[in-house]
């Protein structure tokens, strides 16, 4: 019977036993959903403004939200059998949001005249930049259909996030 008992109480703390505790995070930033770890393990989405609780070991975990090459990790204390609410601004996204609207799927982009990749359409596309700096943004689907734009991004605000639409 102790057996049970022991098995029952083990299965209602979670994996982490008596040792755990809960995270409670609500991210901030400008981004409007970002990808979350903890301690390595990946946990799904977190949504700008809706808090995601997620049970961790108790003592410090490394919590990392991030999306593509933009991020921000940094180590939280969460005490044993309690919950921990956790404010996150960052990754605070500096640069330009790529659309791409009209009859193609995808079109090459180039910043600067160096190749980044490809935007599709119906799916954003985010790229980091520096601010205070000029960028010339060009997609091209083929060699007579392209598009640019000539943009700055500022260190905070509005003007620090661009958005970009390319329609062909």
């Amino acid at each position: 019977m102790r057996f049970y008992a022991v098995i029952i109480l083990t299965v209602g703390l979670g994996p982490w036993g008596l040792f755990s505790g809960s995270l409670r995070i609500i991210y901030r930033g400008n981004i409007p959903s970002v990808r979350l770890r903890v301690d390595g393990r990946s946990m799904g989405v977190v949504r700008r403004g809706e808090p995601r609780t997620v049970e961790v070991a108790r003592g410090h975990s490394k919590v990392t939200l991030y999306r593509g090459r933009i991020r921000h990790s940094r180590r939280i204390y969460v005490p044993r059998l309690r919950t921990r609410t956790v404010v996150i601004r960052k990754p605070y996204f500096r640069g330009v949001i790529l659309t791409l609207e009209g009859r193609y799927e995808w079109a090459r982009v180039y910043i600067n005249g160096k190749q980044q990749g490809r935007v599709y359409r119906e799916q954003p596309r985010y790229i980091p930049l520096r601010p205070a700096r000029t960028y010339r943004i060009q997609a091209i689907r083929r060699a007579l259909i392209r598009g640019h734009y000539s943009i700055q991004v500022a260190r905070f605000g509005r003007e620090a996030v661009r958005r970009l639409t390319f329609d062909f």
